[in-house]
């Protein structure tokens, strides 16, 4: 039967599953993603109201209650979005505007292009907490089904937690509390419905006395999994979601283009980097310490570098790199620079605080000591091995996370390019990089283009072109404590002309920017900073506050140079020919130059060559599949491993109460377990024939086995003496027959309630 919530039973539930909904949509609207957000209160409560009116009417069939439920949501969400336009508009103009605005973003999300409208984003989130309210009622009130209502609701709790600022976790508190106190309802429900069938007498205030004691439990509980610390099951967790973060890192960077103006707001404390960086309010960066780096040859190095963006949104940017690959020590597409004034160095890169899987490298990694999966895009530069396709890297990961204390080697190509050289550099861009990092798009406004071409166009060369979009930068205000830009408010425009100030993200973004405005291929990295100079561990060690971002710019045929317009960071000092040459000793040293006469570093870096272990001499230019099988064989076969370790032990757990049973005994407590699942319990009170035929009436095809096995097993129990073996032969047909119809009545009963129809068979229980 339909377990419908009856008037004295349900006020105390919906009231709870009120709060619970209530709770997540006032969490999405003080995340403050978008200007509007005050609906989504509305959408929750229409589809809470709807989805308890279409629960309570019996005769409705699920499905045709869940396509009324779509189309009512759709016209509920359009009235409460159409209060968001201008109160000018009609009532066919706000329909027309809305229909307008939705298939322009359709549009977008099949090509490629990036879409700022943020009415889209309050309207999409309208209609999805509509039908998380909807559905929540649903199952509440037509089935009793107390997850069917949470587990919706806490995933988008959950989500709009991890995103948003820490400040909205009181909200999350209020929907725990909610959610326990569900539960505990719905199950003092159950409880009164099996007592006054078997006629157990009970108080009436007991389900106060429950919600009561629900309350304390419930915030007991909250209280200490709140303070319960989990770092030191960070890693282990880390090394799942690694294996799963390229379709999750696509997901985000497709997310951050259809919704580019959202009002992102990363919450404080040490930096992580993925593949989109977003503009956020005030950083509240510590000073853990995270690596020490050593680093030895003729070079210097001033930046860590993590990731690098390409695509600017309006609101931040994103690595649109779609290609990876798992490359080995020395793998050839690394180590083969194509760029002039290189100098390698070697770095000894070891993690003070383990779980990491980003690496971080001086600029333009050549080699690595240990496997590592890189994200990039090919370089279609001439290079002087025919048949060898150059990549260039964007983001590279350990295929495992890295543990406190561990460490490896890598080493980079560094620039050491003087002035004069870089002044010389010319224009003949390849098509590759202008096609990528020439990108503005269209919404930055018409005074950012201006001030761009009036600070770069005194300047006949693109390096003294960017040097004076620098020095403009480094005169604005270094600030960590500023508010993010409005919502639908570009991020340069806002920086440049209004607010001012801002920290290294904003510094990056504007400089970058301003350089593709003036025709200048540029793009943002993202890392640390080089941090202390530390003697006794002789190298460096950062900390979180290094954390930093520049702008790094291409120059034909030196590559990827690193700019400084940060205000509160050094200069970047280099010399004005190739005389110079640094010392990597001194820490102080920023800069240098080389014998422009030695071009291509091949010999170089076999000079400096790293060990590579026992896939140094493997050839490194072809990765067969095979390697890209084994690669995921191990932790394919820890999957397996695990899933078969828990089915035996399911099985254990199942069979384990039917040890030592008779063979009529077993098969009638199979019967009764099947029967329980299909919702037709066996009461204290109830004989083995009376509970017969209750099962009977829900399966009355399995009548005669069900017969057969209770008059067995009376039998026997009753009896004193075992059955022979010609019928223990004949009950075990009558078991098997009867736990095959049961299992096909479990499966259509599991269906139905995806429809919302039940089997004919149960309505007469």
């Amino acid at each position: 039967m339909k377990m419908r919530l009856k008037p004295r039973e349900g006020w105390t539930t919906l009231i709870l599953l009120t709060i619970m909904m209530l709770s997540v949509a006032w969490s999405i609207q003080s995340s403050e993603w978008s200007e509007g957000l005050w609906v989504l209160q509305f959408g929750v409560l229409g589809g809470l109201v709807f989805g308890i009116i279409l629960a309570w009417i019996r005769r409705l069939p699920g499905i045709l209650a869940h396509l009324l439920a779509i189309a009512v949501g759709i016209a509920w969400t359009v009235f409460l979005v159409a209060w968001l336009l201008p109160w000018e508009y009609t009532w066919p103009q706000a329909l027309s505007e809305i229909a307008e605005r939705f298939g322009n973003w359709i549009q977008v999300a099949r090509g490629q292009g990036i879409s700022l409208d943020n009415l889209v984003f309050v309207m999409q989130l309208c209609f999805l907490i509509w039908l998380v309210g909807y559905f929540g009622a649903w199952f509440m009130v037509r089935f009793q089904n107390v997850w069917g209502a949470i587990i919706p609701s806490g995933f988008t709790m959950l989500f709009n937690l991890y995103y948003a600022a820490p400040e909205i976790a009181n909200f999350l508190f209020l929907y725990l509390v909610a959610a326990l106190l569900l539960v505990v309802r719905s199950y003092i429900i159950l409880q009164e419905r099996e007592w006054q069938a078997a006629r157990v007498g009970y108080s009436p205030d007991i389900g106060l006395d429950f919600l009561r004691d629900g309350v304390i439990f419930a915030i007991l509980a909250i209280t200490v999994a709140w303070y319960t610390p989990t770092a030191e099951s960070a890693p282990q967790l880390y090394a799942v979601v690694d294996r799963i973060e390229g379709p999750l890192n696509r997901m985000q960077t497709e997310f951050n283009r259809l919704f580019a103006s959202l009002n992102y707001r990363p919450r404080p404390g040490p930096a992580y980097f993925t593949n989109s960086m977003t503009v956020s309010g005030p950083v509240n960066l510590g000073d853990a310490p995270v690596f020490d780096a050593q680093v030895e040859g003729n070079g210097s190095v001033r930046y860590w570098r993590s990731v690098v963006y390409d695509e600017y949104t309006g609101r931040g940017w994103i690595n649109t790199d779609a290609q990876s690959a798992l490359l080995n020590p020395g793998d050839m597409r690394l180590a083969t620079v194509p760029f002039d004034m290189r100098v390698p160095i070697t770095q000894t890169i070891s993690f003070v605080r383990g779980g990491n899987a980003v690496l971080v490298a001086a600029a333009q990694p050549a080699q690595f000591s240990m496997p590592v999966r890189a994200q990039f895009s090919s370089l279609d530069l001439e290079v002087s091995t025919p048949g060898l396709h150059l990549i260039t890297v964007s983001m590279l990961q350990s295929r495992t996370p890295l543990k406190t204390g561990q460490s490896y080697t890598v080493v980079s190509a560094v620039s050491a390019a003087d002035l004069q050289s870089l002044r010389g550099a010319g224009k003949a861009y390849p098509e590759s990089i202008t096609r990528r990092y020439l990108q503005v798009p269209d919404a930055v406004p018409a005074r950012v283009r201006e001030l761009a071409r009036q600070v770069a166009s005194p300047y006949t060369n693109d390096y003294d072109k960017a040097a004076a979009i620098e020095a403009y930068m480094r005169r604005l205000t270094y600030n960590e404590n500023v508010d993010a830009p409005p919502p639908g408010r570009d991020w340069v425009d806002y920086f440049l002309f209004d607010l001012k100030q801002g920290y290294c993200d904003y510094y990056a973004s504007a400089f970058v920017i301003m350089a593709r405005i003036a025709g200048i291929p540029a793009r943002v990295a993202a890392g640390y900073a080089r941090g202390e100079y530390d003697s006794t561990i002789g190298g460096y060690r950062q900390r979180d506050y290094d954390a930093h971002s520049w702008p790094e710019v291409f120059f034909p045929k030196y590559g990827w140079i690193e700019f400084e317009p940060t205000a509160s960071d050094p200069l970047i000092t280099r010399p004005e020919t190739a005389s110079v040459v640094p010392d990597s000793q001194n820490p102080d040293s920023n800069a240098g130059g080389r014998d422009p006469n030695r071009q291509g570093l091949d010999k170089d870096i076999e000079d400096v060559t790293i060990p590579l272990g026992p896939l140094g001499n493997i050839a490194q230019l072809l990765r067969s599949p095979v390697e890209t099988l084994m690669d995921w064989i191990w932790p394919l076969l820890g999957i397996l491993g695990a899933l078969g370790v828990t089915l035996v032990g399911v099985w254990i757990a199942w069979n384990r109460e039917l040890m030592g049973l008779s063979l009529v005994e077993q098969a009638y407590a199979r019967m009764a377990r099947l029967g329980r699942f299909m919702g037709v319990r066996e009461a204290p009170y109830d004989t083995p024939h009376e509970y017969a035929r209750k099962l009977a009436r829900a399966v009355p095809e399995g009548r005669e086995d069900i017969g057969q096995i209770t008059e067995g097993y009376v039998w026997e129990r009753f009896s004193g003496r075992q059955l022979t073996p010609e019928e223990g032969s004949k009950l075990a047909k009558h078991a098997i027959h009867l736990q095959q119809l049961l299992r096909k009545a479990l499966a259509e009963g599991f269906l139905s309630r995806m429809t919302g129809q039940r089997r004919g068979a149960r309505r007469n229980l």
